[in-house]
């Protein structure tokens, strides 16, 4: 959720101070000013090291208003042991709000492309800590936007989110599996003309592919507390100041000028299973991006899942996956994949016993393959007697993400 924005050529000054047993260190005083224009190198990379007012610009003294319960101030951007803090804290005396905020931005216009960041998000109810694109009627364009939103409430999850000339609503909720504010891990979404991809950790999470934004946008990257929403982030405890860790940012463009379709984009972007209605002691559930495969009190076969590919891939290289392992005292796994003509090749199998459950992760390499892969043929057995391994024939495995790709 975010609304419009104004852009500022600012003049910052970050000051040595202590609040709440909170030390910020001291910085230079900086100035940043820069042309508007499209990123047209291949990579972008901030290490926040220190600031750099011929990449990123920091918002100072006005306040969106509406549901942003802050004024944005310079003094709450620092960098400290070669990381970014952005901090939520009081703000001045006479101020028209109560509470200050901090929003990094860049100078240029960033399109298609990969963008990255690692950080560790703020954990307390009421606010956001964020990495998103934007471009609106300041600039003369269209309102458009890509998000990754850590809600303060609970920082196991990360919400993602898209505008396109103003029209929204395209919120998901992706379930992390660990919390986000205790490490840092990495967070990304690859924009492209026909789909948005986002990635926790390398790995991608959730596709959306209707209504993409299509006009470049700046990066940016805030942290405010928030009113009149308490349905979406929890009623804001007052609690000062707090802060977002930011470690790194890259962005890595993508040239699509040659066409989309041409393998500029070498992966099956999202991957969507069905099982046939003959293997029913095998149960699949569906929810976003995740696929539930579960079995109890049966002996007997596999069970045939197929992956229809959200874009086919043409002789591909490597398979990756993540599996959440629940439960059950075995899971194997044999993985083929299916071309355009209905040929069918056996890439790899996996194994997990009891001893490894929880998330699992695999990336199965080969060379052999030759022609247009439309779907993968994933083969599930917990058959104790087949494997000669443990007697419990039951399982319960997540399938979060697959991956096929060259």
């Amino acid at each position: 959720m975010k609304i419009l924005r104004k852009r500022i050529i600012v003049t910052v000054l970050i000051l040595c101070m202590t609040v709440g047993g909170v030390i910020f260190p001291e910085c230079n005083v900086l100035e940043a000013s820069a042309e508007d224009a499209l990123y047209t190198d291949n990579v972008f990379e901030l290490d926040f090291n220190s600031h750099d007012s011929s990449k990123m610009e920091i918002a100072d003294g006005w306040s969106n208003g509406g549901m942003f319960n802050c004024t944005w101030r310079s003094g709450n951007v620092d960098f400290c042991n070669n990381n970014m803090y952005l901090s939520i804290k009081n703000d001045y005396s006479n101020s028209t709000t109560r509470w200050s905020g901090a929003e990094y931005r860049s100078n240029a216009f960033f399109h298609y492309g990969m963008y990255e960041v690692r950080m560790k998000p703020i954990k307390n109810d009421g606010v956001v800590s964020s990495l998103f694109t934007y471009t609106g009627p300041v600039d003369g364009n269209p309102w458009d936007e890509i998000d990754i939103e850590f809600l303060g409430k609970d920082t196991t999850k990360v919400q993602f989110n898209y505008y396109t000339d103003g029209v929204g609503d395209h919120e998901y909720l992706y379930d992390l599996g660990f919390d986000a504010a205790l490490s840092f891990h990495t967070y990304g979404f690859k924009w492209l003309p026909n789909s948005i991809t986002w990635y926790v950790d390398g790995y991608p999470v959730y596709t959306a592919t209707r209504n993409i934004p299509s006009t470049p946008g700046k990066i940016m990257m805030n942290v405010w507390p928030g009113i009149g929403v308490d349905t979406w982030l929890n009623p804001f405890n007052n609690v000062v100041p707090l802060s977002a860790e930011y470690d790194s940012f890259k962005y890595t463009k993508i040239d699509i000028s040659g066409g989309f379709e041409e393998g500029l984009d070498n992966d099956s972007g999202y991957v969507n299973w069905s099982t046939d209605t003959a293997w029913d002691q095998y149960f699949l559930e569906s929810n976003g991006s995740a696929t539930m495969v579960y079995r109890y009190e049966r002996n007997d076969a596999w069970a045939y899942l197929t992956g229809n590919l959200q874009k086919q891939v043409t002789n591909p290289t490597n398979l990756k996956m993540k599996l959440n392992f629940i439960d059950g005292n075995v899971l194997a796994l044999t993985i083929k994949v299916r071309d355009t003509y209905g040929n069918e090749t056996e890439i790899g199998q996996v194994c997990f016993s009891d001893y490894q459950k929880g998330i699992q992760m695999f990336d199965i390499p080969f060379n052999y393959i030759n022609g247009t892969i439309s779907e993968i043929i994933l083969m599930v057995n917990s058959n104790p007697y087949q494997l000669d391994l443990k007697s419990d024939s039951h399982c319960k495995v997540e399938i979060l993400e697959t991956l096929l790709y060259k």
